[in-house]
């Protein structure tokens, strides 16, 4: 036996063979790695007379990883980041884990990590927490990315009378240092801020800052 399209070799015959019987004869070939094989028989009769040389051809095999009753795995993402799955083919039932990696700048969709089945009109699924249950048949991931917010949300201006407030977003803390003798029980402060749906206190309203208010 030869990798296919290799030169044909010389069958010593002086060696133990099998015994081949009248009717049909079964060869078991064991341990063979991915690729095709050529195999080349010569039958030698007792008188010791050789046959030409009889031809077989394995095709190829082995040379990926989807194995019998599993399903592929690919991957449809739009520029913008990098998609990758724990496997590229699984059975039905197996868990799958996905990764999302966006590229500099770019951040995943919310929502958007979906899988859909790859036949006519196939179902999408949305995929929560990085990890989907593999139905039974061929899906296809993708995603959207949309470049990454560098806009702070919450409150990002505080002012009283014309003097700003430094405010601290890791802490969410706001100090203002008003000028000596300010009543501080009665002040008007300005707020502003980034995706704020409600504040309360509002922005504009009095408010007692001899101790701290919470916003």
């Amino acid at each position: 036996m030869v990798n296919k399209g290799a030169t044909t070799p010389t069958v010593d015959t002086t060696k133990n063979g099998k015994n081949a019987v009248a009717g049909e004869n079964v060869i078991t070939l064991n341990n063979l790695t991915a690729g095709a094989r050529e195999i080349y028989i010569i039958v030698k009769n007792a008188g010791g007379v050789e046959s030409a040389a009889l031809k077989v051809d394995i095709p190829a095999f082995g040379g990926g990883t989807e194995q019998p009753g599993e399903f592929k795995i690919t991957i449809s993402a739009p520029k913008g980041g990098t998609l990758t799955a724990s496997k590229t083919t699984a059975g039905a039932g197996d868990t799958i884990t996905v990764t999302a990696t966006p590229d500099a700048g770019m951040q995943l969709v919310a929502g958007s990590l979906t899988y859909t089945l790859a036949v006519a009109g196939g179902e999408t699924k949305k995929i929560d927490n990085f990890t989907f249950t593999m139905p039974a048949g061929d899906v296809s991931l993708t995603c959207k990315w949309e470049t990454k917010s560098t806009t702070v949300d919450g409150i990002t201006g505080f002012s009283i009378n014309g003097v700003s407030g430094s405010i601290n977003q890791t802490n969410g803390t706001i100090s203002v240092v008003m000028p000596y003798g300010t009543d501080v029980s009665k002040l008007v402060p300005v707020i502003s801020g980034n995706n704020i749906t409600d504040m309360t206190p509002g922005s504009g309203v009095m408010q007692n800052f001899s101790k701290p208010v919470t916003y």
